[in-house]
């Protein structure tokens, strides 16, 4: 694992005015910031994040600290890269119900981010640069690994998330049906190991996952 991404300073800058930036989203409301709060492990404390139109999504949001060092990204594993997943939630109808040409259209009437841009690219704003820049009940989405391969050894199989900051994570699991820790370890001591943990097992786990966490030196 890479010790670093080594990013252009001026092209994280940018990124971190987008991460936070609504007019990403159809009706200019929500951003990625509103679903994956940094200050609070990357996610957002909801079962299921709202979309543009206060919709519930299909699954929980996931932590997006170290996401670029994910080797699939959702749940799924459905999107191999970062860019491929930050497209698919700007065009999903219920998260962001976005396009590219009209984020664009939205920020090309941005003096500051024209001169970002034009300083940071050859090319200037363009839908490309704008992909780059932000890098630095049962349904379909139960399916987990199925819904993207149809392989049914994978049904109900899902990405593990980092374990970076994960007590500052909740809920847990791609649903988010378990509201702590200790409700996530009771699921997994009875599916993975075939019994109950005892309470010394549960806080010995939780002790060692508190060791995980740090803060990141920015904040987007």
């Amino acid at each position: 694992m890479p010790l670093s991404l080594h990013q252009d300073p001026a092209k994280a800058a940018l990124g971190r005015r987008l991460f936070n930036d609504v007019r990403l989203s159809g009706n200019s409301s929500v951003s990625c910031a509103s679903c994956h709060n940094v200050a609070r492990g990357g996610g957002d404390q909801r079962a299921k994040s709202l979309g543009f139109l206060g919709q519930p999504g299909a699954v929980n949001a996931p932590t997006v600290l170290n996401a670029a060092l994910n080797f699939k990204q959702f749940w799924d594993g459905r999107a191999d890269t970062l860019e491929a997943q930050l497209d698919m939630v700007i065009r999903n109808p219920v998260e962001m119900g976005s396009s590219w040409p009209a984020v664009l259209a939205r920020l090309a009437g941005d003096a500051a981010y024209r001169d970002g841009f034009a300083a940071a690219y050859r090319d200037g704003l363009t839908i490309a640069n704008l992909d780059f820049a932000q890098r630095g009940g049962a349904n379909d989405a139960d399916r987990g690994r199925y819904a993207v391969i149809h392989n049914s050894d994978d049904l109900h199989v899902f990405k593990v998330p980092s374990l970076r900051n994960v007590t500052r994570s909740a809920p847990y699991f791609h649903d988010g049906s378990a509201a702590t820790l200790e409700q996530a370890l009771d699921v997994l001591f009875k599916f993975q190991l075939g019994r109950s943990g005892s309470k010394q097992d549960k806080a010995d786990i939780i002790r060692f996952l508190n060791t995980l966490n740090s803060t990141p030196a920015g904040q987007p």
